[in-house]
């Protein structure tokens, strides 16, 4: 199914939104478990950089500017919302410098 919907899930308690999943709980804990697994079409994410006390945006893209898809997962609140949030997987090494977690990505 196509469509669209929110980025982030409601946290539990307090206010906020969860906007990304690890891809190693995704179906072991309970806040997911109502989910689905996604595709999520991007032509780039941001990391922050920290140099010192501020966060520096760096986008992350393919060199040809293509599309391509990142791992999610998606479902519906108790108000009918349609939600997703990334499912995010430890970096590999030539993205450590970045970033400890990344999104899961597929065809980058």
């Amino acid at each position: 199914m196509l469509g669209t919907g929110f980025w982030g899930f409601p946290k539990a308690k307090g206010a906020g939104l969860v906007i990304n999943a690890r891809s190693e709980n995704v179906g072991k804990i309970w806040f997911w478990r109502d989910t689905v697994h996604c595709w999520i079409p991007v032509t780039s994410w941001i990391e922050y950089l920290v140099d010192g006390k501020k966060n520096i945006p760096k986008e992350i893209s393919l060199p040809s500017g293509e599309p391509f898809l990142l791992a999610g997962v998606c479902g519906t609140t108790v108000t009918g919302a349609r939600r997703w949030a990334m499912q995010m997987q430890d970096a590999p090494e030539h993205l450590a410098h970045f970033c400890d977690r990344m999104p899961l990505a597929y065809g980058f």
